[in-house]
């Protein structure tokens, strides 16, 4: 069976610059529909700044940029016919290739941010995991200095046939320093919150008279500007062991949301389009040196296509849309270039 990893992000933002207003609040922190997250790796070429409490500097000059990037989108519930498996799911997080989050934000028993579970359609069966206790992954309000513990259990899916599986494990969230970060473009924010998570995640797998457990470890840097409902910069350490070795890994990720100026090698610098806002058509420019096949896509925030177009894969590709039987509102452009995506938001006047 395809091993299952699982983890999931600790989403928090912050709504001011001074002590009492650096308390994090539902308002700064949920995604809602249609928010676009995407993120560009980078590699540590020394030591990693993560030390906690306040007045830091943080300096992440140093890093390399490589290739891998991620991009999630935040859709309804009726976007994806999965989201029934998780009842309560108030959003869904897509983070591509058939990969899901469904998330549910709850006012009882405290106003708090939870995860569901975790589901990979792509696969025959499903693979994923469901939560009959929720992770929860935010608790406002909490203010610098604050920190909680929730304990998570659920059961795993796509077990095969006469096999089970189990998942349990603990997160601790810590509102732990606060200063200054220079990130990997150069640009430095001041007011930066940074925000500790330290996770625990344990599966059992038994299929017949053979069983699995793992245990993964995690423990994550967050660093948020005032202004901001995404991290500008996170760090993660991971450790996982199956019963015989264990496995380190580290990642760490720059947002693309609003770190203009970190160059990204394969794709956000070569397409754009306007007018934005747009009323009756959209003009689409994307250079397209490695010729290869690009597609467009426009999604409302229900999480519907309303428009879709393969465009070739010409070294120069230059389309004006025709979008004036969209109704007034903010969609999602999708551009797919290869095996690579990208989404703006297109606002229809």
């Amino acid at each position: 069976m395809k091993k299952i990893y699982f983890s999931f992000l600790v989403l928090l933002a912050m709504n001011g610059q001074s002590q009492s207003n650096l308390t994090l609040t539902r308002a700064g922190q949920e995604p809602v529909i249609g928010d676009v997250f995407s993120t560009q790796d980078f590699d540590s070429v020394g030591v990693v700044p993560k030390s906690t409490g306040a007045g830091q500097f943080w300096n992440f000059s140093s890093t390399v940029q490589n290739t891998n990037t991620a991009l999630s989108s935040y859709v309804s519930t009726v976007a994806v016919p999965a989201s029934s498996t998780f009842p309560g799911a108030t959003l869904v997080e897509d983070q591509g290739q058939n990969n899901y989050n469904f998330w549910k934000s709850a006012s009882t028993p405290t106003t708090q941010w939870e995860l569901l579970g975790s589901l990979n359609t792509g696969t025959t069966p499903a693979q994923g995991v469901k939560f009959t206790n929720s992770a929860i992954a935010g608790i406002w309000p909490m203010a610098p200095g604050d920190t909680y513990t929730d304990t998570f259990s659920g059961t795993v899916l796509g077990v095969p046939l006469f096999g089970t599986g189990n998942v349990l494990g603990s997160t601790t969230v810590t509102s732990s320093g606060s200063g200054t970060i220079t990130l990997p473009n150069g640009q430095t924010y001041s007011n930066i919150v940074q925000v500790k998570m330290k996770q625990t995640y344990t599966a059992n797998i038994s299929v017949l008279t053979f069983s699995i457990k793992t245990i993964d470890t995690t423990t994550q840097y967050m660093y948020y500007t005032p202004s901001q409902k995404f991290p500008l910069l996170q760090v993660s350490y991971g450790s996982t062991f199956d019963g015989t070795t264990t496995t380190k890994s580290f990642q760490m990720t720059a947002s693309k949301n609003i770190t203009i100026g970190i160059r990204d090698r394969e794709f956000s610098n070569s397409f754009s389009f306007y007018p934005n806002p747009a009323n009756d058509n959209i003009s689409f420019n994307l250079s397209n040196s490695n010729a290869e096949t690009c597609a467009i896509e426009i999604i409302n925030l229900m999480g519907q296509s309303v428009m879709k177009k393969t465009l070739g894969s010409a070294v120069n590709i230059k389309e004006v849309f025709d979008i004036s039987s969209l109704e007034k509102g903010t969609y999602i452009l999708k551009t797919t270039l290869g095996d690579k995506s990208e989404a703006r938001k297109l606002l229809k006047e």
